[in-house]
């Protein structure tokens, strides 16, 4: 399969891997295509071409999972489409250098394991998303794309979001590892290595088994009821400043939504 292939197939599967769909399951795999990508890199050992296909699976694959910057922002200016393009060539930027650090270490300590290096490396790039000043991601992580199976995140109240990132980056380097020749693990075709399947299967286990004890134990408490009066404004009408305020002399066109509990809740 073609480098660029891999860089589709990934952007593919980590856009499928977050809301709105529900697939908790890809977030097992949705990193998999980067992983054969570094790893035939590091057999060519060349720093340049790994520089270069980070920068363009960076670029290709979030600019895939924010395609929605571009339709949301549109309304205010069509130069919105200028600050996308410079957003997603900074992620380029951050996976290129992921791509080429993950080179460099194996390079320089062979010994060191690559299903340690690549999730600690995915989880410090992510992590430099989020506290990149303005334009920061905070909530664009891998581990976020698992909240749609709550029951296996709920250890995130003792690891956080990037200790879930840096779990589900190393499950997807033990399946690679489980069911593709790659690198110093490389079979047959068509032979699964059984032992980094396992502990894939075990680590899954025990964050369900936590989970479900931890949403079965964990006290709520009613705070009050919230109601929400959304009044229906035209997006021109909103920068018009003869109409300011103007919604709440005429009720026409508001919408009121049914109140809704609120709960608290605290560790125990």
């Amino acid at each position: 399969m073609s480098p660029a292939s891999l860089v589709a197939i990934g952007a593919a599967l980590l856009v499928a891997s977050y809301p709105p769909f529900l697939l908790p399951l890809l977030s097992f795999v949705a990193v998999v295509p980067a992983i054969v990508l570094v790893r035939r890199l590091e057999q060519q050992s060349d720093a340049r071409d790994a520089l270069r296909w980070g920068f363009a699976y960076g670029f290709v694959t979030q600019g895939a999972v924010l395609y929605w910057l571009v339709v949301a922002l549109w309304h205010f200016t069509p130069m919105s489409a200028l600050g996308y393009l410079a957003t997603i060539a900074i992620f380029g930027l951050w996976h290129g250098l992921l791509f080429w650090f993950v080179l460099r270490v194996r390079r320089r300590f062979p010994s060191v394991p690559f299903a340690l290096v690549f999730p600690i490396a995915w989880t410090a790039v992510e992590w430099a998303v989020g506290h990149q000043g303005d334009i920061r991601f905070p909530w664009l992580g891998l581990g976020s794309s698992l909240g749609d199976a709550p029951v296996l995140v709920q250890w995130a109240d003792v690891a956080g979001a990037r200790g879930v990132t840096l779990w589900l980056a190393w499950c997807n380097v033990m399946l690679a590892a489980a069911f593709l020749p790659l690198g110093d693990s490389a079979r047959g075709r068509g032979s699964v290595r059984w032992p980094p399947l396992i502990a894939v299967l075990g680590t899954v286990l025990a964050a369900w088994g936590y989970g479900a004890w931890r949403t079965r134990t964990l006290p709520l408490r009613e705070l009050g009821t919230v109601g929400l009066v959304q009044p229906n404004e035209g997006f021109r009408e909103k920068w018009d400043p003869g109409h300011a305020g103007g919604w709440r002399r005429r009720p026409r066109g508001t919408h009121s939504w049914p109140p809704w509990r609120a709960s608290h809740t605290r560790r125990s």
